[in-house]
């Protein structure tokens, strides 16, 4: 992929994050591959997959359909998909200055006593989660999804990657709650 073209890819992206709404499956699954990601079946909806280093990038659910993708669900694809746009004059040096970074912030993680957590094989995590809240709650959460125009599992999934997002991955050791 030339700087141009990844520009470009970048430049769209951006586009789109002003403006999630009314955005096709199809435009999504484009910009996956055009990044490298490769389609797989996994689950209720295809399952895009990084083919270089897949260790570095989670696996992205682009639902399988040609109609407009919900507001929540194209910011997180958004959101992915950004998070791998890297620069360089080739494809390869940009692969290259991506995989460089992600060994520059764990060294400088280390350098600085953070502990890190083990990580995780790329399908460990199933994507699945059994999640027993009060009703109330439940029945708000249900009632902004509708307000939001998205389902309660897409409300709680952009939540969810904006909480662990601002938060950052716990290191080793460390606990989100207290006790």
């Amino acid at each position: 992929m030339t700087p141009k073209h990844l520009a470009k890819i970048k430049k769209v992206l951006i586009e789109l994050q002003r403006s999630p709404q009314g955005q096709n499956a199809l435009e999504f699954e484009g910009l996956a591959r055009a990044l490298g990601r490769q389609r797989e079946k996994r689950g209720k909806e295809p399952t895009w997959l990084r083919q270089r280093k897949p260790e570095l990038a989670r696996p992205l659910s682009i639902p399988a359909h040609s109609k407009n993708v919900k507001i929540g669900t194209a910011r997180s694809i958004i959101s992915a998909l950004l998070d791998e746009v890297a620069e360089g004059e080739t494809a390869d040096e940009a692969l290259s200055n991506l995989d460089q970074a992600a060994a520059s912030w764990l060294a400088a993680s280390l350098a600085h006593g953070q502990q890190l957590a083990e990580p995780m094989r790329p399908f460990d995590a199933s994507g699945r989660i059994a999640l027993r809240i009060p009703r109330s709650l439940h029945a708000d959460i249900a009632e902004l999804a509708q307000s939001q125009g998205c389902s309660v599992n897409q409300l709680l999934t952009v939540a969810i990657s904006e909480y662990v997002g601002k938060l950052g991955l716990p290191q080793a050791g460390v606990g989100l709650i207290s006790k």
